[in-house]
């Protein structure tokens, strides 16, 4: 795989566990707040996971959109397009410098 050609990340001040729950809690079923949370926040209009555990078929209605990749022990989601896109997001603890 090459490697990315944008790269950014930001603080999250909350709980990590929290924040790893939410990003990689996903089931087959609809998409809601509480599953697939990085779908429902793309605002896609995505409707439906299917598959599962670890990667999904994002619906909108009837066709598939984009896949869902979870990987738990790293805290990954990783929403990926058919040939052009693929953004992953990752939840880690790191130490802010004093100031």
């Amino acid at each position: 795989m090459s490697s990315p050609k944008f790269r950014a990340s930001g603080l999250v001040a909350a709980d990590l566990d929290r924040v790893a729950s939410l990003l990689t809690t996903a089931a087959t079923g609809p998409v809601t707040p509480t599953n697939g949370w990085i779908v429902h926040r793309t605002g896609l209009g995505a409707t439906e996971l299917r598959g599962g555990p670890d990667r999904f078929d994002v619906l909108n209605g009837k066709s598939e959109t984009l896949i869902l990749d979870i990987d738990h022990e790293r805290n990954i989601a990783a929403l990926q397009g058919h040939w052009w896109y693929r953004g992953e997001y990752e939840a880690t603890r790191r130490r802010m410098a004093p100031g």
